[in-house]
Formats: C-alpha cells, structure tokens, sequence
C-alpha cells in the first residue's frame, strides 16, 4: 500500500505540473495576441488641417485673380474711350484699406463726383488719362499714400420689346439704327405692327413708321445707349 500510495501522489503531482504548465502557456498566448490601437499622433493631424485650410486659401485666391482678371479686361476695352456727357463710368479705388467702387454718370459740366474729391472734371480725357488725374489728386492731397485707380464704362446696350421674334436686351455696337435693332432681335412676328413703333429715350417717347423706313432708309432712326424700342401688335 505505501508503494502504491506513493505512485498515486507522484502522478497527481505530475498531473498539477502539466496543468500549471497548460495556464502559463495560454496566458501568454493571449497575451501575444492583444491588439494595439495607434491613433494618429497630433502633429499629423495638424499636417491635414492644415493642408485643408492651405486648399481653401489656393481656391480664394484662383477667384480673386479671375475676378482680377476681368477686371482687367474691362479697363482695357476702356482705356482709348473719351469721355462726354452722359456716359456711364464706373471708378474702381484698389491698394487702399477699403476698396471701393463708384458708379457716376458724366453731368452736363462734364464732372464726376468722387469720395474725398468731390466734381472732378472728366469729360474729353480718356478714361486712362482720368485714372492718371484722380490717383495724383489721392496722392497729392495725402489722402491716400498709394493707390490704383481703374476707370470702367460699362458695356453700352440697347432694348427691343414687343412683337418681335427675339426680344430682350442688345450690346449697342457700331452705328447701330432702327432696322437694324430690328433685325438683331429675329424680325417682326407676323402679328406686329411696324407703322407704330414706339422709341423710348429717357424721359421722351416717339413714335416711327418702319414702313418708310423700308422705303426711304436714309430716314432711318439711329439707336442711342438705353434706348427701349417698342413693336406694338397690330388689331388686325
């Protein structure tokens, strides 16, 4: 009995040896297989914030320039233009702390009115040579120390309304006259009425037969910035 006895107590604690064993290798094994969560660190996430904001300030910029770009165009069409009485002039003041942009029309003395400046005379100089004049006038009465100054005249058009088979508003280019108002906005419909073509010039209204225009052309009737030609529909 005590050999036996003593067989039994070696294979339990044989048994606890091999199962002591078992625990550590899978403790270890789980140990081993934990996963690690890396998060971005915050010098990289500052990288990406800022390439966000660096492709916003990319996109102004492409909108400031193109925005740059027609006005640039405008003044060029502008710059050989002599001024008169009654045009359009848009003045544009750049480079300073708050640009601004004034829209005037040539009085009957000639001026324009402009900030800090007041009437300024304008009329038979060239819109360059009007740019020229009002930078120096900024500079001399130190006003502003630096400054540009771009003079604008806004595309000149005219308007064709009523029984005519392309109505809406026209570019005035050339010498444009009556008949060929007519013909740029499509021609007559065949409701129209051309004995009674009614003209609106600012505060004056007349009335024109394009019949005898058609017989006569050296009567016809020359078409002025911001005109508003009328084609009445006939009763008939």
């Amino acid at each position: 009995m005590g050999t036996i006895g003593y067989i039994r107590r070696a294979g339990l604690l044989l048994g606890l040896v091999f199962l002591l064993a078992a625990l550590i290798l899978s403790t270890g094994c789980a140990s081993g297989s934990r996963s690690v969560v890396r998060y971005p660190s915050r010098s990289s996430r500052r990288v990406r914030i800022e390439d966000i904001f660096g492709k916003q300030n990319r996109r102004v910029s492409r909108t400031t320039r193109r925005r740059r770009d027609v006005l640039d165009a405008a003044v060029a069409r502008s710059s050989s233009f002599t001024l008169r009485e009654g045009d359009h002039v848009v003045v544009y003041l750049r480079g300073i702390p708050e640009e601004q942009m004034i829209e005037d029309v040539v009085d009957e003395e000639g001026c324009i009115t402009v900030p800090y400046l007041g009437r300024v005379k304008v009329q038979g100089m060239t819109t360059a040579q009007v740019e020229k004049m009002i930078r120096q006038e900024y500079i001399t009465n130190k006003i502003y120390n630096d400054l540009a100054v771009n003079v604008v005249l806004p595309t000149k058009s005219f308007f064709v309304r009523g029984e005519v088979r392309k109505p809406g508003r026209f570019p005035l280019m050339g010498e444009m006259t009556l008949s060929r108002a007519i013909a740029a906005a499509g021609g007559y419909t065949e409701f129209a009425n051309p004995k009674k073509i009614r003209i609106i010039r600012g505060q004056r209204t007349f009335y024109v037969n394009a019949r005898e225009i058609e017989r006569y052309p050296e009567r016809d009737i020359p078409i002025t910035p911001g005109d508003v030609i009328v084609v009445p529909r006939s009763i008939f």
